[in-house]
């Protein structure tokens, strides 16, 4: 029984493993490349601005600088403020309290602050990921509202002399 054996298929096998290995490294640089470029291109996007898929109540808030995401809130406070009270009932008596009674209004410039603070409180990773997150995932910013509570104290304490008053009274 005679078995051959040709040597040109081993001599191609060194090669041939040499252009995969080089395959495999020119691919993995091309994506790591594309991967760091695509966090820098995020980033100098987002730079002074509030960064993609943040947004309030459905309005997206990306692009927008600090005072203008503050006067989106502002007006957005406004909106919601507006032809707002607070109506207390006692028997057959009742107080009203409005948002200007007690200095009730929206925290816009927190609300602002928060908007544009999200993906820049880290390091540069950090930031880069929680930037692409947003963008693919949303971030939801709130609008709280404030009050000065000695207001609303003196008016609840009002209200609590009248009714003691009545009770007395009645």
């Amino acid at each position: 029984m005679n078995t051959t054996v040709s040597t040109d298929s081993m001599e191609d096998s060194p090669k041939s493993f040499a252009w995969g290995k080089l395959l495999f490294f020119l691919t993995a640089f091309v994506y790591f490349s594309a991967v760091i470029a695509g966090l820098v291109s995020v980033s100098v996007i987002n730079s002074g601005r509030v960064i993609m898929g943040v947004q309030h109540t459905g309005t997206k808030l990306a692009g927008m600088a600090k005072d203008e995401a503050e006067q989106f809130f502002e007006r957005t406070g406004k909106q919601k403020l507006a032809n707002r009270l607070i109506r207390l009932n006692y028997e057959d008596r009742s107080w009203t309290i409005l948002p200007e009674d007690i200095h009730l209004s929206a925290k816009s410039a927190e609300a602002a602050e928060l908007a544009y603070s999200v993906g820049r409180s880290g390091n540069f990773l950090d930031n880069m990921l929680t930037q692409m997150r947003c963008a693919i995932f949303g971030y939801a910013v709130e609008l709280e509202a404030g009050y000065d509570a000695e207001l609303l104290k003196q008016k609840l304490q009002g209200i609590a002399t009248e009714i003691h008053s009545i009770a007395e009274n009645g």
